[in-house]
Parts: structure tokens; sequence; C-alpha cells
């Protein structure tokens, strides 16, 4: 059976949890929107019955109400790729300089090599993954949410061209 008929296979199992499937970028690949909660029993799905062996990249960006997490796999065999989309909602609660940490499900245990990049970016982004190390935090609030004070971050000076030096 071919990889991608075994992917439609498990994608159609985990339907409750499909927020459906959009365009990445100009490209012509597919992201499959993922609800949390069913994240990592879909990828050790897909790890085990498709062959998805390896985590290529993920990346994190404030939708300002959530966090979107996008994640890179390959399979080493067929060489075959696969983008999954998830998100955490940003809500109220404690956190640094008044934002809110956001949690979500850590994938290491299906993919170990996510690990520094879930290290990377916990604390840019204020997320805790369950399952992983309490993020370092090395300056007050997280730098790459859209509501973070650069201004204030400079200490309240203004900055030339607006960009940190």
């Amino acid at each position: 059976m071919e990889t991608a008929d075994v992917v439609t296979q498990i994608l159609n199992r985990f339907q409750s949890a499909a927020q459906g499937q959009e365009r990445f970028g100009r490209s012509e690949s597919k992201v499959h929107r993922i609800g949390a909660g069913k994240l990592v029993e879909l990828a050790r799905a897909l790890k085990s019955e498709a062959g998805f062996d390896w985590l290529e990249n993920l990346s994190a960006s404030d939708g300002e109400k959530e966090i979107v997490f996008t994640y890179f796999l390959r399979s080493s065999a067929t060489h075959a790729t696969l983008i999954l989309r998830s998100s955490a909602p940003v809500s109220k609660g404690s956190g640094i300089a008044g934002e809110p940490w956001v949690t979500m499900e850590s994938l290491v245990s299906v993919w170990p090599m996510v690990g520094p990049k879930e290290k990377e970016i916990a604390p840019l982004f204020g997320v805790r993954f369950s399952g992983g190390s309490d993020p370092e935090i090395r300056w007050e609030g997280f730098p790459l949410r859209k509501s973070y004070d650069v201004i204030g971050a400079a200490g309240g000076a203004a900055v030339p061209g607006g960009v940190l030096p």
C-alpha cells in the first residue's frame, strides 16, 4: 500500500480531531490541522504505521489568540513528507510580565529529536510542553509573541528605526 493511502487511513481514524486541510504557503503541499488533544496519538500512528520516522522541523507562530505549531515530517524509507499543524489557545493566567503561559503536548516520546526545538520555542513563545522540561527564562515576557512590548524591553528608550540593536 502506498504511503499516501496509509496516511489517509490514519487521518480518517482521527477524523474527530481533524480540523481540515489548507495549502502550505504558495506550495502545493497540504497542511493537516489536528486538535491538540490527539496529537501524540496521531504522531505515534504516523510513525509506526506510515513510517514517518523523522521530524525534520517544528515551527511556531503567534496567531494572537493561539500559538500555532507546524510539524514537518519525513519518512526516511519512502522520502514522503507530511505537514501537521496544531494550536494551543492563549488564555488568561499566570506567566511573565502579564503574559500567560500556553500548554502544548510534547512529541519527544515519539520523535526525541524534537526536544531541542521545543526547548527553543518554549521561552520565546511562553509554551510549556507537557512531558518536557521547564523552559529557561532569561528575559521578561515572551519576545516572539505579537503582544511583546519591544519599547518596554529596551528600557523605555526610543529605538532607532524601531529595531533593537
